[in-house]
């Protein structure tokens, strides 16, 4: 199994200048962000369908992640303000939420749509995108195992 996921991987370097906006309002770079670590960038937003059917998984699958060393950023075109954070609180949702405010990680991640899951190696680097959320374990312990 480990040899056919690896075989979905992909190996695209980020932009350096791409920023992302905490809770907040304070601009966080990509490096700060993955801090060395696997990362997950969960691209979503409140107003698409397909990200609020699987935003249940995706608080599911958050502590999976974070037991195995991979980190959760959920990043939204949405404004991050006191109704947004108010409904996640609502649903139960944990994760820490970015806004991509000028469409930066848009533009360097390129995902599909919402939802979208991207993972990066701790340095930074795209190994697999186009995940979903129940897929992400899986594919998170292959970067924390050094594949």
């Amino acid at each position: 199994m480990r040899t056919r996921l690896a075989a979905n991987g992909v190996r695209r370097h980020l932009p350096g200048a791409v920023r992302l906006v905490d809770a907040e309002g304070k601009a966080q770079s990509l490096e700060a962000l993955v801090g060395g670590q696997p990362t997950v960038f969960a691209f979503w937003s409140r107003w698409c369908g397909g990200s609020l059917q699987e935003l249940p998984e995706l608080q599911r699958v958050s502590g999976e992640l974070a037991r195995i060393g991979v980190r959760l950023v959920a990043v939204t075109t949405d404004n991050i303000d006191a109704s947004l954070m108010a409904w996640m609180r609502e649903h139960r949702y944990s994760f820490p939420v970015f806004q991509d405010k000028r469409g930066e990680a848009g533009a360097a991640f390129q995902p599909y749509g919402t939802p979208d899951h991207i993972l990066v190696d701790g340095a930074g680097v795209v190994r697999f995108e186009r995940l979903r959320a129940r897929e992400l374990p899986a594919y998170g312990a292959l970067l924390v195992q050094g594949q």
